[in-house]
């Protein structure tokens, strides 16, 4: 009676898991970003945004470095007091260029969210109205911690297809 009982419980519960995995999805949002004109457009502009701060930032460091080798020339010409004095001003020069560059970096981010967040909201938004046309309960990323999905079950190229029509345009 036991084993009875054990074989229809597992019966049963198999029964539901592949039930349940016949309703699962998985979208590939980092491939819509890339794949989508308004992702790629996106992506185009906070390339251009970062490029132009990198320039910034690099011309900003090759000062400090002509400087540093300004010092280290000049260092058996100073005093030692004014090399001392002159090594401090560097260093404080050196650790606001480090602020500056995570400052930066924090700017660049929120810029990124800026950008890319109403844009995922309407990934979102498509991803669910897809999901519910195809009758899907539940929708993952595909990301590192799905280690297979069947390609049926991807939802990615219907979700860039609703994207990219003209009704879906903003």
């Amino acid at each position: 009676m036991k084993w009875r009982c054990l074989l229809f419980c597992g019966g049963v519960m198999v029964s539901a898991v592949s039930h349940a995995a016949a309703t699962i999805g998985v979208v590939n949002i980092q491939k819509i970003v890339q794949s989508s004109s308004e992702g790629k457009k996106i992506q185009g502009d906070l390339e251009k945004e970062l490029n132009k701060k990198k320039k910034e930032l690099q011309s900003k460091e090759s000062g400090l470095q002509e400087e540093q080798k300004d010092l280290e020339k000049k260092k058996s010409v100073l005093s030692d007091e004014a090399f001392g004095k002159k090594q401090d001003d560097f260093r404080k020069q050196m650790v606001q260029f480090q602020d500056l560059v995570s400052k930066s970096q924090m700017e660049m981010q929120k810029r990124q969210q800026e950008l890319l967040g109403p844009f995922l909201d309407q990934v979102k938004k498509i991803v669910s109205r897809v999901a519910e046309e195809k009758g899907l309960s539940l929708v993952l990323e595909d990301a590192p911690n799905v280690i297979f999905a069947n390609k049926a079950s991807d939802v990615t190229d219907d979700v860039i297809k609703t994207l990219e029509s003209p009704k879906t345009k903003r």
